[in-house]
Order: structure tokens, then sequence, then C-alpha cells
């Protein structure tokens, strides 16, 4: 008897954890269409997930309730690892018609979850304008993909409805129409549509000369969101947004973007009839349902759109501005202050910000004339959000002291022009000084040069020296070296040794400080090795990567061979420079050409892999020609 009293306890435990559920947590939440037209009837859901004991509608005013509060109820059992979960959904669903213009809040829905804990929802903003009921005006059912193409064109029997220009259209919309030259702007293309949308065809975006361009990532599928312009309401969704830098300053022209979008519309036959009820209605007029719909092809072209660009102000301009424009930061860091004779020590200038940090370059260095100083290792991190370009830029310099002393490291300027308060900052860094100690071994502090390999030293000790056969000549060991030929021969040569090294180091030294012409000849040794680069993604097929890396091949060449800055780098200055260094016009206007083509495959969608190795060519035939004019005109 007591045997079978404790299977029975045995068994009630292990159904009781079994079937103990985990407590779900409770949310709350309501959604409503952002934009409906007056007299358009929508719908209010609230969502609850978990347990309550009493759902509180708030008013409703000023719009009018046509049914609702409409109760819906869902449970999810899940078994897992010996526990079952239960979740519960529920839903009030209100009808809701709009009769009034304006915009308006539904306040906060409440429950009650515990007898001491109650919940809210948040309030519902809603905006009603005086549109005109028009199909499509409700959530697209469809949303197509940017690259998405389709066979469909005008029915033969020419029996759809017409498309207006207020249906469909695409536009360009600017976050700025007024900055100044290097500050960033948004630019987005949009399609605002009151028909459903199947697709689209030829797309064709502005290259935005006269500004430097970044491209955001966005879904290829676009998302249709309802929206009020114009007092009407639309479906509207965003073809392209890019990040732009204006380069040079005046009234600047953002070309029309052409796209063909294929629209869903009514055949002219009698549609189906009303049921009364606006769920049935919206469901059953569904292109999904209703065959008498036609795919039709429309030209879309945007209206320009025009960018005014101030000048940035010469007053308060700071010496050291490079062309900096935005909001940035700086610092550094050192690894060590005091170190010996012939060590390496690192230092790295770190600018991270939101502006045209692509222009960011820190050349006004200032390091001890004892110091050997490497070529820097510039590292940029640079992200492109969906409303601005920001990331950071770092510069780590190697250098070695050459001789022992107390040195400093002067500070590094960074100026900006920042144009949300139209003036100019200058940060710098903080000075260092730096402790050289002499090396505690003898002879460490010069420098060792080995000529020969492990394999070479090896085999001078196996090897047997050679026996001389014949008569050296002898000396009297009292005789004096000073004085004689062997002396002054000595003494000339190392005057002469000192004299080379005292040449070739000022003349080295000289190069350093020339930062132009080090530039200069320097530039012919870059190009190569991007255009190197260039063909490696050549090969591979890397399209964007080959005409970004081209683009900057041409542009540093340039840049680099006619000493302009990288921040007023421009077509033209570079038309300009060309000019003046007698290098034809043909010539000039071949690189131009060369370079718009880089910029145009970078920023256009389609397939431009054709051209790359003719793009290829001419970049080396181009930077060919360009070094024999202007090293004639040098």
């Amino acid at each position: 008897m007591i045997t079978k009293y404790f299977r029975r306890l045995a068994l009630l435990v292990w159904l009781m954890s079994t079937l103990t559920g985990v407590a779900q947590e409770v949310s709350f939440s309501a959604t409503a269409p952002k934009v409906v037209r007056n007299g358009e009837q929508f719908r209010l859901t609230y969502t609850i997930s978990g347990d309550f004991s009493q759902f509180s509608a708030p008013s409703m005013d000023p719009f009018r309730v046509l049914s609702g509060p409409n109760q819906s109820r869902s449970s999810n059992f899940e078994f897992r690892n010996g526990k079952t979960t239960t979740s519960t959904t529920t839903t009030y669903t209100y009808w809701l018609q709009a009769v009034e213009t304006g915009s308006f809040t539904i306040g906060p829905a409440s429950i009650q979850v515990s007898r001491k804990q109650s919940m809210q929802s948040d309030p519902v903003e809603i905006q009603v304008v005086a549109g005109k009921a028009s199909q499509g005006t409700r959530q697209p059912a469809a949303a197509p993909s940017r690259h998405a193409t389709s066979s469909a064109s005008r029915p033969a029997n020419q029996d759809v409805g017409e498309i207006g220009d207020e249906s469909l259209f695409v536009r360009t919309e600017a976050s700025k129409n007024k900055v100044y030259i290097g500050e960033q702007l948004v630019v987005s293309q949009k399609v605002y549509t009151k028909v459903n949308l199947a697709g689209f065809g030829d797309i064709s975006f502005p290259n935005y000369s006269g500004f430097w361009a970044q491209e955001v990532d966005i879904p290829d599928r676009i998302n249709l969101e309802r929206v009020a312009l114009n007092n009407q309401v639309y479906a509207m969704g965003e073809l392209k947004r890019t990040v732009l830098f204006p380069q040079k300053s005046g009234k600047l022209t953002l070309e029309p973007s052409k796209v063909e979008v294929i629209a869903q519309v009514q055949r002219s036959q009698q549609s189906r009839r009303s049921t009364g009820d606006p769920f049935f209605d919206s469901f059953f007029n569904d292109p999904f349902f209703n065959s008498r719909t036609a795919n039709v092809p429309v030209n879309c072209v945007s209206e320009p759109v025009t960018i005014t660009v101030l000048p940035l102000p010469e007053a308060g301009k700071p010496a050291s501005f490079g062309g900096a424009v935005g909001k940035f930061s700086i610092s550094s860091e050192i690894d060590k202050t005091s170190l010996n004779v012939n060590e390496a020590i690192t230092i790295k200038y770190r600018v991270s910000g939101s502006g045209n940090l692509h222009l960011i370059d820190l050349h006004e260095f200032r390091f001890p004339h004892d110091f050997e100083v490497y070529d820097p290792k510039v590292n940029r991190n640079i992200t492109t959000t969906a409303n601005s370009v920001t990331g950071a830029v770092t510069f780590e310099y190697v250098m070695i002291p050459r001789n022992a002393g107390i040195f400093t490291i002067q500070p590094v300027e960074l100026a900006y022009f920042d144009p949300a308060g139209e003036r100019y900052v200058t940060l710098r860094t903080e000075t260092y000084e730096i402790t050289v100690h002499k090396n505690p071994t003898p002879d460490s502090d010069a420098m060792v040069y080995s000529g020969l390999s492990r394999e070479e030293v090896k085999l001078l000790g196996e090897d047997i020296r050679y026996i001389k056969t014949g008569v050296s000549g002898f000396y009297h060991p009292d005789a004096s070296f000073f004085g004689t030929r062997a002396w002054y021969k000595w003494l000339v040569l190392i005057f002469v040794i000192f004299l080379i090294l005292f040449i070739l180091f000022s003349i080295r030294r000289k190069n350093r400080a020339d930062q132009a012409g080090m530039k200069n000849r320097k530039a012919t040794k870059f190009a190569k090795r991007r255009l190197a680069q260039a063909a490696t993604y050549l090969k591979a097929n890397q399209i964007e990567s080959f005409y970004e890396e081209v683009s900057d091949a041409l542009w540093g060449y340039v840049g680099d061979k006619l000493n302009i800055p990288f921040s007023v780098l421009n077509t033209e200055q570079v038309k300009e420079k060309l000019a003046s260094s007698t290098v034809p016009d043909m010539v000039i206007e071949r690189f131009l050409s060369l370079v718009a083509q880089c910029d145009y495959a970078r920023f256009s969608p389609g397939d431009l892999g054709s051209g790359m190795q003719a793009v290829y060519s001419d970049a080396v035939q181009i930077i060919t020609q360009l070094e024999k004019y202007l090293k004639k005109a040098a």
C-alpha cells in the first residue's frame, strides 16, 4: 500500500514538472497607418502578447468608429526539454473612418496585467489629408525589387485605365538645398505611387557631376510606406540613397533620374461590386484575385534639383586648414617616451568624426631632425550610414632616434570647418617629450651593417687561408706613420668621404623638406602600384573595386604631379594646371573623359564589366603621355 502511494506521488510530481509552462512576458502595442485620406476607412489594431484581465480602449475622436472592437485570440503550445511553453496573443481591431483633415492623436489603451500592475500602449499619431480617392492608396500589396524586370507591356486591346502624372512619378529629394563646399548632404531617389507596382525596367541615375559621391547600401527589395505629399496620400519607396560632398561653389544641378516603372492598373471593364465590408473589398480587389488587371510600363523622369554651394569663408581660416568640413576630433598616443639610441618608437594620430573623412590628410608633422622617420601607415575606417559618412582615419609613424638627448615632438593641428556653427575649429594633440639614452654597451651607438649572408659567414670559417709565397716589405719598429705619404693619402681619402657623406645627407634632408618635390618624384611610382592593383581586380572581375582603383590612380597621379592638395582637387583645377604645363587639349580631354567614365561606372547600375580592359589600357596610355609632356614642361 505504501509502495503504491509513493508511485502515485512520483507520477504526480513528474506530470507537474513537465506541464509547468514558462511565464510569458506581456507586451502591448498599437498599429495604424500614419497617413490617411479624409473619408478613408482604415484599421486600428491593438496586439497583446501574454495574459491580462481587462482591456480599456481610448476615445477614438475625431474618427468615426465603423466597427469594433473585434476580438481574436490565438494560443501556441511548445514542448521542449521536458517543459511546456505557452504563448497567447490577443488582438482588438477597430475599423475607423477619417471625417476631418489635420494631425490627430489617439490616446493609449490600457490593460490590467495583475492586481497591482497595469500597462498602456503607445499613443497613435495619424495625419489626415484632403486627398482624392484613388486606386492603390491603401497599403500596397506589392513590394517590388529595385532590379526586378518585367516583360509585361500594354495589352493589345488598350482597355486599361489611364495613369496620370499625379498617380505615379519619381522624385529627387535632397536633405539640404544650401551647403558649403565639402559639406555632406543626402540625396534620395524615390518613387511615389497611387497604383500597385509590379517591378521596374530600365533605370538611369545621374552621375552627380561636381560632387564627390558615396552610395548608401539599401535593401534591393523596396519597402513601400504610406506618406503624405502635397495633401495627397502616396505609397513611397526609396530607389537609391547617396551622400554627396560638393567640390566647387556655385549653383550645381542634380540631373533628372529616368526610371521605367511597371504599374498594375485595372482594365476599363466594370470592377467587382462592393460588399460593404472594407476588409473583403480590399481583399478581393487585390490583383492576385482580380484577373481584370494589366501590367503597364510607365517612363518616369524626375525634376532636376538645384543645390546652392557656398564657398568657405576666408575670415578666420587657419593656416593649417586642409579642406576638412564636418565635425571631428583628434587624439594621439605614443608607445614609449624613454628609449635608447637606434630603438624604434611608434606614435599614432587618430582623427574621427563625421564629414569628408576621405580628404583628411595630416601633413604638418614636425619631428626632431635627429629622428629617422618612415612613411606613415594610414588606415581609413570609414562607414557610410543612412544620413552621413562617419568613421576614423589613423596615421601611424615609426621613428628611430640616431642621437642621445631630450627631444620634443610638437603637437599636430587639425583645422576644420564646422558648417553647423559656420566657423573654423582648430584642435591640437598633446606635446611629447622623448628621452633618448646612449646604449649601455660600447660601439652599440654605431649602426651595424652586414654584407654577408649566414651561408657566406659559415664558409669563411671552413676555408684555408691563402699562404703568401712572396716576401713582404719590412718596416723599422721605431718608424713614425705621421707625415708619411700613406698618411697624407688617408687624410685626403677621409676628407673626400666626409664631403660625399655631407652632400648626400644635405640632399636627403632637402628632399624631405620638399614635400611637393617628393610627391612629384613618386607620382609615377604610386600610379603604377595602383594600376597593378587594378589589374588584379580586372582578372578577378571585381568591377567596382577596379574602377575605384583606376580613378584613384588617375586623380592621385595628377594631384601629386601638379602639387594640388587633395582637398581642392577637381576637374577645373586639373584642366587649368595641365593646360599651363603645355599638355595638349586632346590629352586633357581624354583624361577627364576617362575619369568621368570611372565615376559613372562606380555609381551607376548595370553590367560594365565588358569595357574594363579598354579602360585599363587607356589609363596606362594617358599616364604615359602625361608623364612625357610634364617632364618636358619641367
